[in-house]
């Protein structure tokens, strides 16, 4: 990834691209193992992108699909993993940034039966958040395909 681009002002195409396999294949244990490798490859060798924006691109679809796809146990574990080293990575400007990324697509309507699936539902945020208290593991197996030294830090 690191060899073919060489100006991140062309990561948030690639980004992109990663985000809608994410979202249109995100049951697929195969792609989905895929998408976050790819995500945690990114976070890592584009430091200086993730730790001022780079979060901004990614934080949205992954916490809209957590949120819409609570009934696949794999796909809640394997978010809440790659959540977790997203974390580890970057810390403060991680937490700041999912957010603001998540403050305008939040679901505020109480009214409503059924959830918007565009949005999160506040329930789910507050699940995540409380998720990097806890220790996973890696259910697919994504750390193999991330080329930096583990663990993470």
């Amino acid at each position: 990834m690191a060899g073919n681009l060489t100006y991140t002002t062309d990561l948030h195409l690639f980004l992109n691209v990663i985000n809608g396999a994410f979202l249109l294949h995100c049951e697929d244990s195969s792609m989905l193992r895929l998408c976050m490798a790819a995500y945690v490859n990114a976070a890592h060798h584009f430091k200086n992108f993730f730790s001022t924006n780079g979060y901004l691109h990614i934080m949205p679809t992954i916490l809209r699909v957590y949120s819409n796809y609570q009934s696949n146990r794999m796909v809640v574990m394997v978010v809440e993993f790659i959540v977790k080293q997203l974390y580890i990575l970057h810390r403060k400007p991680f937490i700041l940034q999912m957010l603001g990324s998540v403050a305008p697509i939040l679901d505020m309507d109480e009214n409503a039966i059924y959830g918007d699936a565009n949005k999160i539902q506040p329930q789910r945020l507050f699940d995540i958040l409380l998720s990097l208290e806890r220790h996973h593991e890696d259910p697919l197996h994504i750390l193999e395909l991330v080329t930096i030294d583990k663990p993470l830090r």
